[in-house]
C-alpha cells in the first residue's frame, strides 16, 4: 500500500519554479492607448489552463470589461498571457509557479495594463498542495494608472480539498505582510478558492469591493463566490459599481469587474 500511494504522489507530482526571480515574461503595447477619465476599472479572470483564452479576450473586449485599468489572470500560460495582452493592445507581466501536470505547460498569475507596469515581483506562498505538490505564487506590481501608483497583486491561492482553509489563510499571510509594505494604495485580485480568505484579508483593513457580487463560478450558491477584489487606499462609496459576467463561456471562472473613482 506504501508503495503505491509513492507512486501515486510521484506521478502527481509538479514541477515549481522555485526561485522568486522568476521566470518572468513580460511585454509592452507601442499603440496603448488608455483613457484618463478619473475612473479605475479592475477585472479578474481565472481563464482555466488558459485554454480557451481566444475567446478570453474576446469577452475581455465587451462591456462591462471593455477600458479595464487592470485585468488580473490566473491559470495563464506565458503564451495564453502574451495572446491576450496582445489582443487587447495592453502590457503586461506574468510569472508562472508551475508546470502543470496535467497540460505540462506553464500554471500561473499575469498582470495586464494600457498603462505603465513597474517593478514586477514574484511572491512565493507557502503550503503546496497536499499530493499534487503544485506551488503557489502572487504575480507583483506596481502599475501607474493616470500617473497615480497602485500596488497590484494577482492572485490564486491553493484549491480544496488539497490546500486546507488554514494554510489559504496562511498563504494570504505572506500576501498582506508584504502589501503592508507599500506605501501606496493596493488592490487584490484573483482566485481565492474560498470565501472565507476574502473575508479574512477584508479584516485585515481591505475594502471587499467585490463582496456582493454573488457567484462566480457557474451555480446558484452564493458560497461559491471564488474570485474576489479587495482594496486598500482607494474610495468605495456610493460611486462603487461591480458585478459577474455570468454569460462569459471562456472557463468554469467568471470573470468580476469593478469600477470606482480614482483617488
Amino acid at each position: 500500500m506504501a508503495l503505491l500511494l509513492s507512486l501515486f504522489v510521484a506521478g502527481c507530482a509538479s514541477v515549481n519554479f522555485l526561485s522568486p526571480e522568476g521566470p518572468l515574461y513580460a511585454g509592452a503595447a507601442p499603440d496603448a492607448a488608455p483613457a484618463a477619465d478619473g475612473s479605475l476599472r479592475l477585472v479578474t479572470y481565472n481563464v482555466k489552463l488558459a485554454k480557451n483564452v481566444a475567446e478570453a479576450a474576446r469577452v475581455l473586449r465587451r462591456a462591462p470589461l471593455r477600458g479595464a485599468d487592470v485585468i488580473a489572470l490566473e491559470e495563464m500560460d506565458s503564451s495564453g498571457a502574451a495572446e491576450i495582452a496582445a489582443a487587447l493592445g495592453m502590457n503586461y507581466v506574468y510569472y508562472p509557479s508551475s508546470l502543470y501536470r496535467g497540460t505540462k505547460r506553464e500554471f500561473g498569475n499575469a498582470i495586464l495594463s494600457p498603462w505603465p507596469i513597474e517593478d514586477p515581483k514574484k511572491l512565493v506562498l507557502p503550503h503546496r498542495g497536499f499530493l499534487v505538490d503544485q506551488l503557489r505564487t502572487a504575480t507583483v506590481a506596481r502599475v501607474r494608472v493616470e500617473g497615480r501608483p497602485l500596488r497590484v497583486y494577482a492572485i490564486h491561492l491553493g484549491p480544496p480539498p488539497v490546500t486546507t482553509g488554514g494554510r489559504r489563510r496562511k498563504q494570504m499571510d505572506v500576501i498582506l505582510k508584504d502589501a503592508a509594505l507599500s506605501p501606496d494604495p493596493v488592490v487584490m485580485l484573483g482566485d481565492f478558492n474560498h470565501l472565507g480568505v476574502a473575508r479574512y484579508a477584508a479584516s485585515h483593513g481591505y475594502t471587499w469591493l467585490s463582496k456582493d457580487v454573488g457567484p462566480t463560478l457557474p451555480t446558484p450558491l452564493r458560497g461559491f463566490r471564488f474570485d474576489h477584489v479587495l482594496a486598500r487606499g482607494l474610495p468605495s462609496g456610493c460611486c462603487l459599481e461591480a458585478g459577474v459576467v455570468r454569460e462569459a463561456q471562456a472557463s468554469d471562472h467568471k470573470p468580476v469587474w469593478v469600477a470606482l473613482p480614482l483617488p
